[in-house]
């Protein structure tokens, strides 16, 4: 229970009372924000936090195409990616594999090494140096 806490504290930094965040199992959107160096969090279209480190559990993986390609055309990064799933306040346990995600590389995240597809995940961690983990 204490790491419990000790990640529900952590995870309600920069967060405006009431905080949306403060129901485990809220389903939201996460992508990185390369402007802030955080995590940027969405329900329902809006960004409702920005945390440095984020837990989701049941994760679906999010790409879009069009958006793929305008990085691509474009040569620069943009919102076009993101996981969903709902929100977890517990720390996750175990040996977690690191998962990427490079739009000039692969139209899908990947999880490294050898840059296998995924497309879901269990359980996600978001961490503070920016690199996203599962189990």
């Amino acid at each position: 229970m204490a790491a419990t806490a000790s990640v529900d504290t952590h995870l309600q930094h920069r967060c405006i009372p009431p905080c949306p965040l403060r129901r485990p199992g809220l389903k939201v959107h996460v992508y990185r924000n390369l402007t802030k160096g955080v995590w940027s969090v969405r329900k329902s279209g809006r960004v409702i936090a920005h945390r440095p480190l984020i837990v989701l559990r049941d994760c679906k993986i999010r790409v879009s195409e069009s958006g793929r390609q305008r990085a691509i055309r474009e040569g620069q990064r943009n919102v076009h990616t993101w996981i969903e799933g709902r929100y977890c306040a517990e720390a996750i346990a175990g040996e977690l594999t690191p998962i990427g995600y490079n739009p000039f590389h692969a139209p899908t995240f990947t999880r490294r090494p050898g840059f296998i597809p995924v497309f879901e995940a269990l359980a996600v961690v978001f961490a503070e140096d920016g690199s996203i983990r599962r189990p």
